[in-house]
């Protein structure tokens, strides 16, 4: 078996945007919608019941605008909200150069998935911890 493409394709990749409903029970559903640029940008925007929040972020700084939590205006964004962003904003996946990104990834069995035969992989992300902005 061959690969389909392989990495300079997924490399090539400079943008990827992903659409979807969600549903929050008792007849609220919402529309999410994620956008990753490369290098490390991401937004985050949901729309639930016609209000609509924003997540996003360069991957150094981030802010939210949440109505629904009561934040009309711009907010900066939680380190550890950042930590998060910056892990989902790798196009590529934890997979891809695991290595270099100071991950470890670990064999631990064989499960059956479908009715085939897959690896079970345990994945420590090295992923660095955010400084909390104007801090250095």
């Amino acid at each position: 078996m061959t690969a389909r493409g392989g990495i300079q394709k997924l490399r090539a990749l400079q943008t990827l945007r992903q659409e979807g409903r969600v549903s929050a029970g008792a007849g609220r559903e919402g529309l999410v919608t994620r956008e990753i640029k490369r290098p490390g940008r991401i937004r985050f925007e949901f729309t639930v019941q016609g209000v609509t929040s924003v997540f996003a972020s360069d991957g150094q700084r981030g802010w939210k605008v949440s109505p629904l939590e009561g934040e009309m205006g711009p907010q900066p964004l939680p380190n550890e909200v950042l930590i998060d962003a910056r892990e989902q904003a790798d196009i590529d996946g934890p997979l891809v150069d695991w290595k270099s990104k100071g991950s470890q990834v670990e064999l631990v069995g064989r499960e059956a998935v479908g009715g085939h035969d897959a690896y079970k992989l345990k994945l420590t992300s090295g992923a660095a911890e955010c400084s909390p902005p104007g801090s250095t």
